[in-house]
């Protein structure tokens, strides 16, 4: 009876330092893995980069996230900060009041959301949009000392479209995205 029990204590001693040494090397993966996500390593928008896409018919063909600084590109006065974006529309016809709004989802930093803005495009005044066209957008997001952004800052922005087809009264909109790093 004796040597049953001893086989047995032993067993069990075997069993509790097999587990406790998987146990510590588990406690040590769960740990790296904590640290690893701490810094970073696992958030998809450092891996990711760059992305600028809209549903059909439009095309985002370039696009620059830009801390501007100084009067410019963005908007006559100084220090505000924009994404511009080259789109081309390729519905087959031509479209009228296309206007653009940009809504700023998330920045580095920052959490708060901006009231949504329209952008300004370089078509003339009245002119409509010829199919296969690129158009440049221009968004101006924010004053120095407001909201402005620095360069380096990750951000992120849902657009809308809206365009009206040649011949119709009804408006047709067109969603989709940008996400970059401010130059």
């Amino acid at each position: 009876m004796e040597s049953i029990l001893k086989r047995q204590h032993k067993r069990g001693q075997a069993a509790m330092e097999f587990l406790m040494t998987y146990g510590w090397a588990i406690l040590a993966a769960i740990i790296a893995i904590g640290v690893l996500a701490y810094f970073g390593v696992f958030n998809p928008g450092r891996l990711a980069g760059s992305q600028g896409i809209i549903n059909p018919p439009f095309n985002v063909d370039a696009f620059v996230i830009e801390d501007e600084g100084a009067a410019g590109t963005c908007n006559a006065l100084a220090d505000f900060d924009c994404i511009r974006m080259e789109m081309t529309q390729n519905l087959g016809e031509t479209m009228l009041n296309a206007n653009l709004v940009l809504t700023l989802v998330s920045k580095q930093g920052w959490d708060s959301a901006l009231t949504p803005l329209t952008c300004t495009n370089n078509l003339a005044v009245g002119a409509d949009w010829g199919s296969g066209s690129l158009v440049t957008w221009t968004c101006a997001v924010a004053a120095a000392g407001t909201n402005a952004w620095n360069n380096g800052v990750s951000t992120s922005s849902d657009l809308t479209l809206t365009y009206r087809t040649s011949g119709s009264t009804l408006d047709q909109t067109s969603t989709g995205s940008i996400r970059g790093v401010s130059t």
